[in-house]
């Protein structure tokens, strides 16, 4: 599949409603009566026309903030920007403006996190302005958290079942090829020798995973790490790498357990929704059943990338004979 590159031009204006297509997730936004802005140019490449259908909803209004009922219950707080709460018909995640020390955006989803409405505060207009400008609203604020919760939501669930994963990911000659690891292990590292080796490069931070067609594929994410690149690509994932520095290059065979032990730790799931971590279990375990699974120690050199092609060309030539 070719891919699409999006770099680190900012706030690009968007058209009145689209869909993020993630990892063949659609996510449309719609607005009611005012137009959409800020779309970062990360997302650019995963932008779709809007169509009727699509796997979750947002329609996205500006004014004053519905009330928090006295019945909410907090379930996660994070640190920081965002909290969730469960309310009598469904979900409400709140997110602050950490300048500002308010509020920012309220979202009301439905109990499977996939419809709702986005209440979003309208900007207002510069020093010396004479009143409100235009309401506008951030495609980046929205999705993180309240459409990436949904995403990751819907792929936990989907009969065609997915994961969102801290990983960074390639394409090699048609073949995917996913690094895990704790942040400082090497993943933008790797990422970046592949890169120069020519390879099609996914992100560097936060990786997409789904079982389409029989198989699992690696998807490129809008969510790049320190590299300001994001690719709109996917290929069949023919091998997961446990990675950590180390002196010389070496690979060992993990088996079900220690590969889980690994994996699952690195697999973005909701806190607060055990149902989802539940199916993300499952899906972690049979996507270690499915794909290979290895360690992979490395020095900081970029003949790793020849090393490990030619591992992956020795064991194509023997699964050939």
């Amino acid at each position: 599949m070719e891919g699409r590159e999006g770099t680190s031009i900012p706030d690009r204006p968007a058209p009145p409603g689209f869909v993020l297509e993630l990892a063949g997730a659609r996510l449309a936004f719609r607005s009611a009566g005012f137009p959409l802005r800020d779309v970062h140019d990360y997302y650019i490449p995963f932008l779709r026309p809007l169509r009727a259908s699509a796997d979750v909803e947002f329609l996205v209004r500006a004014g004053r903030f519905p009330r928090r009922p006295a019945s909410a219950r907090a379930l996660y707080r994070a640190p920081g920007n965002w909290r969730v709460y469960r309310e009598r018909d469904g979900y409400r995640f709140e997110t602050m403006d950490l300048e500002l020390r308010r509020t920012a955006q309220v979202a009301r989803l439905d109990p499977g996190l996939t419809r709702g409405e986005v209440f979003v505060r309208p900007r207002r207009g510069k020093a010396g302005g004479s009143g409100p400008s235009a309401p506008t609203w951030s495609l980046h604020q929205l999705v993180g958290p309240v459409a990436t919760h949904c995403l990751i939501r819907f792929l936990a669930h989907s009969p065609q079942p997915g994961l969102l994963c801290h990983a960074s990911g390639v394409i090699d000659a048609g073949r995917g090829i996913l690094f895990v690891g704790r942040s400082g292990t090497g993943k933008t590292t790797l990422w970046e020798f592949w890169r120069r080796a020519g390879a099609t490069v996914l992100g560097d931070e936060r990786t997409l995973i789904r079982r389409l067609g029989g198989e699992y594929r690696v998807f490129g994410s809008p969510w790049p790490g320190s590299r300001p690149v994001a690719t709109d690509a996917s290929a069949p994932l023919r091998q997961i790498y446990l990675i950590s520095h180390g002196t010389r290059h070496s690979v060992r065979p993990q088996g079900l357990t220690q590969s889980f032990a690994a994996v699952y730790p690195q697999v973005y799931g909701p806190r607060w929704d055990a149902r989802t971590r539940s199916a993300q279990l499952q899906v972690t375990e049979d996507l270690l059943r499915s794909v290979p699974c290895s360690a992979l120690s490395f020095r900081k050199d970029p003949d790793v990338v020849a090393f490990l092609r030619e591992r992956h060309g020795a064991a194509m030539r023997g699964a050939a004979r």
